[in-house]
């Protein structure tokens, strides 16, 4: 099986920029400096992804989903191949592009796990410079003869996809 599209936005990475929230808690937090507690709070850090990669997201997911809908949930072995064509040439790793774009995959459904099960490889992804029309170019490939250490078809069934 082979599946291809298109993800018309800016590929953003997910680890650039996290930002640190703060959730109400239960349990007092110790604010550490060395071996001194400087002081104790109510408050827990939740560290986020940055906005840029909500907004990758936001775009990324409707388009991901439309591609569910129409072949269904991949829970086979497949190598995803990721062409990035970014606006700017800053610099950029190419980890961080296929982190945040197959967390996407699975939010939408679109992928059952980003574990290697599932993702097998990643061959002929690359990053290219295009100002004018930056997008994601993304083939699937299943791929044949490769060993699966978990039942991926059981997990689908337990979270009734």
């Amino acid at each position: 099986m082979e599946i291809e599209f298109i993800i018309p936005t800016n590929p953003r990475p997910k680890k650039n920029n996290p930002r640190i929230m703060w959730k109400k808690s239960d349990k007092p937090f110790q604010i550490k400096f060395g071996n001194f507690v400087g002081a104790t709070i109510n408050y827990r850090p939740l560290i986020v992804p940055s906005s840029s990669n909500e907004e990758f997201e936001n775009e990324a997911l409707p388009i991901l989903r439309r591609i569910r809908d129409e072949i269904g949930v991949i829970d086979f072995p497949c190598n995803i191949q990721a062409i990035y064509y970014r606006d700017t040439k800053h610099k950029i790793d190419l980890t961080n592009l296929h982190e945040a774009l197959h967390d996407a995959m699975v939010k939408s459904n679109l992928l059952l796990d980003d574990n290697r099960d599932l993702i097998a490889g990643t061959d002929g992804s690359r990053v290219y410079y295009d100002k004018s029309a930056p997008r994601i170019e993304v083939k699937i490939v299943e791929m044949q003869d490769y060993t699966q250490w978990n039942d991926t078809v059981s997990k689908q069934q337990k979270l009734g996809i």
